[in-house]
């Protein structure tokens, strides 16, 4: 019985996992059609700040989908062994820390350039 609940939620997971990996190809597509200048052409702060965020963010989702799918193999191939499972877990929440703490640098991101434009 724990068997089988754990082979679901590994099995859900990988489709999470593939299912950001999906949406972080389609934005490279997106990059390809509107193509993102580099950071070094910046002629200011906010540029150069959001240039850095829109060049590593692919990047990060990228590796964050790769992880979440391996978190997926991980809780199927524990086979009820607690000591795996416990391993599943840890990985799966760094991944989902990391994930957060890469949109909040985009929301920091954000107010702080908004909050320099207000002081110009």
């Amino acid at each position: 019985m724990i068997h089988d609940s754990r082979m679901r939620l590994g099995k859900t997971f990988l489709r999470i996992g593939f299912t950001f990996a999906i949406l972080t190809v389609a934005f490279f597509a997106r990059a390809e059609i509107f193509p993102i200048d580099p950071p070094t052409s910046a002629r200011s702060f906010e540029a150069l700040l959001l240039g850095i965020l829109n060049y590593l963010t692919p990047f990060a989702f990228t590796l964050a989908a790769a992880f979440i799918i391996f978190s997926g193999f991980k809780y199927i191939l524990a086979l009820g062994n607690p000591t795996k499972i416990a391993a599943a877990n840890k990985t799966l929440t760094y991944v989902l820390i990391g994930t957060a703490l890469i949109v909040g640098a985009a929301a920091i991101a954000g107010a702080v350039i908004n909050t320099i434009k207000q002081i110009r």
